[in-house]
């Protein structure tokens, strides 16, 4: 999915993920994008990561793209929050899916500072990002 606004003219670049991006005709739209939460996997991991995780209103969707022959999109799908819990994940993954809800459920809107886990001396620590 590309998050943006359609738009007649876009800017000219030379770097192939914009181009890609631009070749739909869309204007990314940052600010539709909230930071939910980071993520950095422990050191001693074979497959690590340092994730940004973000969530979006629907409405910011301006394209929707054919994942096929996309590594990491081999099986994309939409689910509830229900059904996601029902489904084996890692439990970062299921933190992450806490503090949706939570934002969610919040009549008020009011930004949330996004929670960073990662490992320091060997102990998961949770601290929050402004």
């Amino acid at each position: 999915m590309l998050i943006g606004e359609r738009a007649d003219a876009v800017p000219r670049t030379r770097a192939p993920a914009w181009a890609k991006f631009f070749a739909h005709k869309i204007l990314p739209r940052l600010d539709a994008l909230e930071l939910i939460a980071r993520a950095i996997t422990p050191p001693n991991r074979t497959r690590r990561f340092d994730a940004r995780f973000f969530m979006a209103d629907a409405s910011a969707i301006a394209h929707t793209l054919d994942t096929a022959g996309h590594e990491e999109l081999l099986t994309p799908s939409w689910l509830t929050l229900t059904e996601a819990r029902a489904l084996d994940l890692p439990g970062i993954t299921r933190r992450v899916l806490d503090e949706v809800e939570l934002r969610l459920s919040d009549p008020s809107g009011t930004v949330r500072p996004a929670p960073f886990f990662r490992f320091l001396r060997g102990k998961t620590q949770e601290t929050w990002l402004a």
